[in-house]
């Protein structure tokens, strides 16, 4: 430091400080806590994300899955189709088919039960063909399929259709 000799003060090197020249402790620690607040919020976002895609892709499974079988069921001959057990839709698949179920694996999604409901109606010309398809295992029904149709004999008793 050298001195001036008018007025025999010290002279400052250095630039002078005003009082907002830095980042104190304080600021700094409610800067790092709203940014956990808000990377918590973004890991939490992820998870639902990534939750909600799961039970989405179990849906659209399920969903083709029981797709699949009402255009088995529609498509078979009408004398084959007969009744199942008015409970059919609720009781499980003892093993991979069933008399009114079949298990399915999906690969990346999971295994799919699915089973089938054929009743005949008032006019013994019609029956209703009730498909559900559901996950098996954890959270299996948050993600089920239910698909329904009538279908109609109309090609004559060649076709096995009653008179």
């Amino acid at each position: 430091m050298s001195r001036n000799s008018d007025t025999m003060k010290p002279i400052s090197t250095t630039a002078p400080r005003n009082g907002e020249a830095g980042f104190t402790l304080s600021e700094a620690l409610i800067a790092m806590l709203i940014l956990m607040f808000g990377l918590a919020s973004i890991f939490n976002l992820m998870i639902v994300a990534t939750s909600s895609n799961s039970v989405a892709n179990r849906a659209s499974a399920a969903t083709m899955i029981a797709a699949q079988q009402i255009e088995v069921l529609r498509s078979t001959p009408f004398s084959q189709l007969v009744d199942t057990d008015p409970d059919s839709l609720n009781i499980p698949c003892a093993g991979p088919v069933g008399p009114a179920c079949s298990l399915t694996d999906v690969e990346g999604v999971g295994s799919m039960e699915t089973r089938w409901l054929i009743q005949t109606l008032t006019n013994s010309n019609l029956r209703f063909l009730q498909v559900r398809t559901e996950a098996r295992g954890f959270r299996a029904r948050q993600t089920m399929a239910d698909l329904t149709t009538i279908r109609s004999c109309t090609l004559g008793i060649a076709a096995g259709c009653n008179p």
